[in-house]
């Protein structure tokens, strides 16, 4: 054996050996600028992120210690670091990790490789760009108060969106991809800029959508009913208690009228939850889904399937009376034509 494949095998031992001594008596250690906690956790070696000390102006978040791969960067590390000017994740990096409040942070590179963007840049007041790759598939992202960020632009690939802008008084521009279909969260409450806002019209759920503040609230004061992509309610300003026909999906912003809510025939997604204990009346028309965690009463026609659904899972639910399916009708009818629809063209 050559003597420098013994230098080498010499050096891996150590190595090997005293990481089993840092393991076996669960202790952190200062490696670079960064201190690890690395622990065996059910027989599995994890490696935590728990203190940074450097000073750089741009910052990669670590990937791995040697072979072994950094499970989780702890809450703290970077937040109020007001020397990080630029951020770089990597396609091996942990994910969520919060930068708040790095008041000197720029511009933040989410590098090729990167399907997953998870991380909370909120109060970082002078950024104002964020690469994003095309190969990304998930945008989760905290940015509440970045009043310097002017534009979003989220990768057509991406097929899973949930957006934090509160406060983001410069932000003009938001873009989604052309094929999207569900956005979990988005809340630009307060984005005075956000002049224009298009829905894609492949978009067939917004489980919170939450825009008070913002020039789109005033441009659409005077419709009862705004649905854009694929039958989204997004702003509901007709009488209370009523979800008008040609509505595929509702949210949570419906306001009771006497306790009830009347959905119409059109319905196909039904994803609530909520802490009431109204009474929600439905029909006998197919869901595509339906997802209920409140304490509300249901109401449908016998043998349909909310009726099905709500008595495998044990929800209060109760048969629809003739006159209750006849006003339920006759409500959500009449309200079809108060409806506005988002033009694509």
């Amino acid at each position: 054996m050559k003597p420098n494949k013994k230098y080498i095998l010499l050096i891996i031992a150590v190595v090997f050996i005293c990481f089993f001594i840092i393991v076996k008596n669960d202790r952190e250690v200062w490696i670079g600028d960064y201190k690890y906690d690395i622990f065996l956790n059910n027989f599995k070696l994890s490696v935590y992120v728990v203190e940074y000390k450097g000073g750089e102006e741009i910052v990669k978040i670590p990937s791995n210690i040697g072979p072994f791969k950094v499970d989780y960067v702890k809450d703290g590390v970077y937040e109020g670091n007001n020397k990080i000017k630029k951020v770089v994740i990597g396609k091996e990096s942990a994910e969520n990790v919060s930068f708040r409040e790095c008041e000197n942070l720029e511009k933040v590179v989410y590098e090729d490789g990167v399907k997953i963007c998870k991380n909370d840049f909120s109060h970082c007041v002078r950024l104002t760009k964020i690469e994003m790759n095309e190969s990304m598939e998930e945008v989760d992202l905290r940015l509440r108060k970045c009043i310097n960020l002017k534009k979003i632009l989220i990768p057509n690939r991406v097929k899973t969106i949930s957006l934090e802008c509160r406060d983001c008084e410069s932000l003009e521009s938001l873009k989604f991809p052309e094929d999207i279909e569900k956005i979990d969260y988005l809340n630009i409450e307060k984005c005075t800029a956000l002049l224009d806002l298009l829905f894609p019209s492949t978009l067939q759920e917004i489980d919170l959508f939450i825009c008070e503040g913002t020039p789109f609230v005033e441009q659409h004061k005077d419709d009862k009913y705004y649905i854009v992509g694929d039958g989204c309610l997004i702003i509901s300003n007709g009488a209370n208690g009523i979800v008008p026909l040609g509505v595929k999906n509702s949210s949570n912003l419906v306001k009771q009228s006497d306790n009830m809510v009347y959905y119409p025939d059109s319905l196909k997604i039904f994803d609530y939850s909520d802490v009431d204990y109204n009474t929600h009346c439905f029909g006998a028309e197919e869901f595509e889904k339906i997802n209920i965690d409140s304490k509300c009463t249901i109401v449908a026609p016998e043998g349909s399937p909310m009726a099905k659904y709500c008595q495998e899972n044990g929800l209060n639910y109760r048969p629809s009376t003739p006159e209750e399916e006849a006003t339920r009708k006759q409500k959500t009818e009449a309200a079809a034509s108060e409806i506005t629809y988002q033009d694509n063209n």
